[in-house]
């Protein structure tokens, strides 16, 4: 399957750009002195997971097997006063097992990083010294927030289009319109009749991320390089089919790869429309497909 002309010349500029297999999604934390001990997301790194297609151009990103990552932040403090040198400790409320432990600095604060391979669902307490916090929800000396990590598989399939197009999709930002020139690093790779990707995202407390996928479907015209108005003639308009699954279960990740399992929800677009979703700890919800920029009269 070929490119259009215009699409090879941008080929070879993205070349020359790294576009990364791991995402890293930076929140604000906030203080919260409601609790000597309290709890807050710093960041969180997806991982690009999977990928297969029926037919490949060019890869631009490659699938890792590098773990997901949640970065978490811990504040201690009295009366509004930081509490140094205190010893935190992190647990699995569904395990009970032991995640990591630290000590505060001068500031009250203590940095964790939680590492994950798969899918999970859970939530994570802290609590001060090395034993499993009595009634976390209620405890001064204690925080509980829930904590979950989406594997999120896309599907797409040409409707209408003769040629292999960039895929791109962005976390925790904007998909932008022409997106493989405006950000690089959002590019999956040239891929064309349909394909296959996933993404392993964690997401931690009252964190809610945008999950955006767009394609570069210009129009379906025999020309390479068709004029504007080629380009909007309705005959000519080039179409993709979009669906996605997605999973916090690890026994589930095979079928939701297949596509027997966790559909989100879907739509057919071309270069001007993306697929918006919402991805929280307790769900994902698609948001819709929407017009990102009019290019032809018959778009609405």
């Amino acid at each position: 399957m070929a490119i259009q002309d215009f699409e090879r010349e941008d080929l070879e500029v993205l070349k020359k750009e790294k576009v990364p297999s791991t995402f890293e999604i930076k929140t604000e934390p906030q203080k919260k002195m409601l609790k000597i001990v309290s709890l807050s997301p710093l960041s969180s790194v997806a991982t690009f997971r999977h990928l297969e297609s029926a037919e490949t151009y060019y890869l631009a990103a490659k699938p890792t097997s590098a773990p997901a990552q949640q970065r978490i932040r811990i504040f201690a403090g009295l009366f509004g006063f930081p509490a140094p040198n205190l010893r935190v400790t992190l647990w699995d409320m569904n395990t009970g097992n032991k995640i990591a432990e630290a000590t505060t600095n001068e500031d009250g604060i203590a940095d964790i990083t939680i590492a994950a391979k798969d899918p999970t669902s859970t939530n994570i307490v802290t609590g001060v010294g090395d034993r499993f916090p009595i009634m976390p929800q209620l405890n001064p000396f204690a925080d509980i927030q829930p904590f979950t990590v989406w594997y999120i598989v896309v599907k797409a399939t040409s409707i209408s289009d003769r040629y292999a197009r960039f895929i791109g999709r962005s976390i925790g930002e904007p998909l932008p319109h022409i997106f493989w020139r405006e950000k690089p690093r959002t590019v999956i790779g040239i891929l064309g009749i349909r394909f296959t990707f996933a993404d392993l995202i964690p997401v931690f407390g009252t964190m809610s991320l945008r999950y955006e996928i767009g394609v570069s479907a210009w129009c379906s015209t025999p020309s390479p390089r068709p004029t504007h108005e080629e380009c909007c003639r309705p005959e000519y308009a080039a179409w993709w089919d979009v669906k996605v699954y997605a999973t916090n279960r690890k026994e589930e990740v095979k079928d939701v790869l297949a596509g027997r399992k966790g559909f989100v929800g879907g739509d057919k677009i071309n270069l001007d429309y993306h697929l918006k979703y919402t991805i929280t700890t307790t769900g994902i919800t698609y948001d819709g497909r929407y017009l990102v920029k009019k290019r032809c009269a018959w778009e609405e």
